[in-house]
């Protein structure tokens, strides 16, 4: 692994797709901004992907939105993400919660169904930035035929996942309890 790669991976880094009218503009904006970028490509020639630091994450998003383009986070990947889901796994695990998680990669759709019938499918997550300062829609349903068509894309889904348990593949040992102490001790760093 390249130097650069382990620099990643310790301190973590995301991958942004910038869509608007001047995305070389927002490119600029970041250079001026000194928010360092790299692995640019182009899609088209409103949209551009790169990748930035996660500590820079909000840096940069706000300059792509000043150079009036819209910013998105596709993914994130390093160490700090894992920390985070390593330290509220077992927390969740044992208040009841269910986790699956995902084996042939990565999900990114968004889509709830309550009680059969409310659902919603969209590009929503449900935190401040999306909620309040980003362009983002859902679609929602209300006693729809198209509910009984996302609850089985849910469990299609879910059957290609393992299920999260304490005890089984999440262990919580004194060796753990001591890691997660130190962890939770430095996250904020991160």
């Amino acid at each position: 692994m390249a130097m650069a790669e382990w620099r990643g991976w310790l301190l973590g880094e995301a991958t942004l797709s910038l869509t608007g009218a001047d995305p070389a503009w927002a490119l600029n904006r970041l250079a001026a901004e000194r928010v360092p970028f790299w692995a640019i490509e182009w899609e088209d020639a409103f949209t551009v992907q790169i990748t930035v630091p996660r500590s820079q994450v909000r840096r940069a998003i706000s300059a792509i939105e000043g150079a009036m383009c819209q910013a998105k986070v596709l993914s994130r990947r390093g160490l700090p993400g894992r920390v985070r889901q390593i330290l509220h796994r077992p927390v969740l695990l044992a208040a009841g919660v269910k986790i699956y998680e995902y084996t042939p990669g990565f999900v990114h759709a968004k889509g709830c169904i309550i009680d059969d019938a409310v659902g919603t499918v969209g590009t929503v997550n449900l935190d401040y930035r999306s909620l309040f300062l980003h362009f983002e829609n859902n679609a929602l349903f209300y006693k729809a035929s198209l509910l009984a068509d996302l609850r089985a894309d849910f469990l299609a889904t879910q059957a290609q996942c393992r299920e999260m348990r304490l005890g089984g593949n999440v262990r919580v040992g004194f060796g753990r309890f001591l890691v997660d102490g130190v962890l939770r001790v430095l996250s904020p760093l991160c």
